[in-house]
Order: structure tokens, then sequence, then C-alpha cells
């Protein structure tokens, strides 16, 4: 259960029109897919069994795996700050001006 929880914290999807990718054809983008997310918890699961401790590492995860370059690492990146963004605009928002809700497909 705990290995589940985690391959679904490690689910980058690539937010739809952000065009941070090589998608000749569309910009629906397809970010990090079931088998790279299971090779990356697999990664994690090795790593903690030789007794590694530092969470810092965990997060240079992707970055070691085989097939990971620019496309991905953009859509990891686009997806961790466009969450931190979109919490502090609600904080921010909320006591400035009028806000709408809205939702952010991914």
């Amino acid at each position: 259960m705990a290995w589940r929880a985690a391959a679904g914290k490690m689910r980058f999807r690539e937010i739809k029109g952000t065009c941070l990718g090589y998608g000749a054809a569309s910009i629906q983008g397809s970010g990090f897919g079931p088998h790279l997310t299971q090779r990356i918890t697999a990664t994690a699961k090795e790593i903690i069994d030789l007794g590694i401790k530092d969470p810092d590492l965990f997060i240079a995860l992707p970055l070691l795996e085989e097939n990971v370059g620019p496309d991905l690492i953009s859509d990891m990146t686009t997806i961790l700050y466009c969450l931190t963004f979109c919490g502090f605009n609600q904080e921010y928002y909320k006591t400035k001006i009028p806000v709408e809700t809205f939702e952010l497909k991914e």
C-alpha cells in the first residue's frame, strides 16, 4: 500500500497547453507514464533497501533514470511549480481581489 501511494506521488502529468515538450502534432503531452513511474518507484525501493535515508536524494530520482530528459523534467517541474503557485495565489488573492473558482485539468 505504501509503495502504491509513493507511485501515485511520482506521476507527473504534463499540463495541457504549457507547450514545454517535443510534441509535434498536439499540445496534450504525456508526462510520466505508468512504466516510468514504476521504474522510479522500484529504484526508490532499491535505495531504501541499501539503507540510504536522505530525502533530498528522492527528489532527484527521476533525473537518474534512463530516458528521462528535458521533456519529462519540464513536465515534473511545471506540475510542482504550478501547485505551489496555485496555493500562493489562492491565499494571497482571496484577501486582495475578488476571485473565481476554476478547475485546472492535467
